[in-house]
């Protein structure tokens, strides 16, 4: 699939929003299948279909970065953001592939909360993609987000210990307990990449920055002469 940006040079900002779309999609499936396992099937099927469109978007944005001359952010800010957005996306999709395999239902009080949390920032990262192709003016509206992002992926890793205790709690056997430890492992490793993809983009931001004032003192030292 070629994917098209409506104005010429956005192509690379295009595909990014296409990857915040999916991830912010994906989210809140995540989030819906947590609270609702009742077809359970559909939902898994979407998050497939959702990492799908996202390996495209990925190999769309690997040869859109080839082929640019100049890329409007640091290449290897872009290639990190595009991977850490493309991980929240297999993240979520192996916790619903896991779930449905290991035919688990009732999800844990803090299972559905590590969900809403991904779905939180996913929207979070979504809005400050949105904005990368703003002025320096929305830099810090950015930085807020993913910031937000950050702190909340530690919050939650903080409060990761003991993860299978309310499975122990409600004497469920070692085998179905060993199953929701692999849906924990999953679940983390998407809010993993929720923190990878806020880093990202603020180097991204940073980098941009850095160079536009590299270029204004260019701009001024070469009107000095």
């Amino acid at each position: 699939m070629r994917f098209r940006s409506s104005k010429k040079g956005e192509h690379i900002f295009f595909l990014l929003e296409q990857n915040a779309l999916t991830a912010g999609k994906a989210g809140r499936l995540l989030q819906g299948l947590m609270e609702h396992t009742e077809g359970i099937e559909g939902q898994v099927e979407e998050i497939a279909a959702l990492e799908r469109f996202g390996d495209e978007v990925v190999q769309q944005t690997a040869v859109a970065l080839q082929r640019a001359k100049h890329a409007p952010l640091d290449r290897r800010d872009i290639a990190a953001l595009t991977d850490a957005l493309d991980g929240i996306v297999d993240g979520a999709g192996s916790v619903a592939a896991s779930m449905l395999a290991y035919g688990l239902d009732a999800p844990s009080e803090r299972a559905r909360g590590m969900a809403e949390a991904i779905a939180q920032s996913c929207g979070e990262l979504q809005k400050s993609v949105g904005l990368l192709k703003a002025g320096t003016e929305r830099h810090s509206e950015l930085l807020a987000l993913t910031a937000s992002v950050r702190a909340r992926a530690a919050a939650m890793e903080r409060a990761n210990g003991g993860l299978l205790a309310e499975h122990f709690a409600a004497g469920q056997d070692a085998e179905t307990i060993l199953k929701w430890r692999d849906v924990y492992g999953d679940l983390r490793r998407a809010l993993g990449e929720t923190r990878s993809a806020a880093v990202a983009l603020e180097g991204a931001v940073m980098g941009r920055g850095r160079g536009l004032l590299r270029r204004s003192r260019g701009l001024r030292a070469h009107g000095a002469h």
